[in-house]
């Protein structure tokens, strides 16, 4: 960390051993200001009062920066007696559509895990192939249906390589159901693509089904 050195009252610079005023008390008279050189390494060795006295301080540090908000510039000033860092904020740039895209894609392929009724969590990610295993099942399924089986005798192995031995009107459901999710997650994007501005916490789960 760097020392700042208040030249006038409330203007600090950095320091970096250039010579400042001190106190120059002699044994008889007046007092006098005299310019000092002291070295770098007084910001290890010195307390933060002893570096008060040659106007010498470690400032504290600046208040956390809120949600939308960037850094424009950071100053060094006193602020109810505490000298500390000082951010000028503006407000953030909104994000890519790309970056939107790229949570979408993030969150299909994780997927998520659907309550099945009558049977219980299967674990389902969004990869393509994932879909198109999911689309001919539910079509063997269907037929099973039409030809009165309800047995469970169809076996898929969900997200986390887990089987699971599902009866034809589970099958359905749990594909229609992936189906719905992603579906909101396509209307979730499109809506945040469309907002403005585009809210900097777009990844937040509050935007997302």
């Amino acid at each position: 960390m760097t020392l700042y050195h208040e030249q006038e009252p409330d203007i600090f610079v950095a320091w970096r051993g250039q010579p400042i005023p001190k106190l120059i008390e002699p044994e008889e008279g007046e007092a006098y200001e005299d310019l000092v050189t002291l070295p770098l390494s007084i910001e290890y060795s010195w307390s933060d009062d002893e570096l008060s006295e040659v106007s010498l301080y470690r400032p504290a540090p600046a208040d956390p920066v809120p949600g939308g908000k960037v850094v424009a510039s950071t100053s060094v000033q006193r602020v109810d007696g505490v000298v500390k860092f000082v951010d000028m904020l503006a407000d953030a740039p909104p994000p890519p559509t790309d970056d939107i895209n790229a949570e979408h894609d993030r969150r299909a392929a994780t997927g998520r895990v659907f309550a099945v009724a009558g049977y219980g969590d299967v674990a389902l990610e969004g990869s393509a192939g994932t879909q198109m295993v999911l689309l001919a099942l539910k079509d063997t399924a269907r037929d099973m249906v039409t030809a009165g089986y309800s047995a469970p005798v169809l076996l898929f192995t969900d997200r986390d390589n887990v089987d699971h031995h599902l009866t034809p009107e589970q099958v359905i459901a749990l594909v229609d159901a992936g189906k719905i999710y992603m579906q909101a997650l396509h209307a979730a994007k499109r809506a945040l693509k469309a907002m403005e501005p585009i809210p900097a916490d777009y990844a937040d789960d509050q935007w997302w089904p």
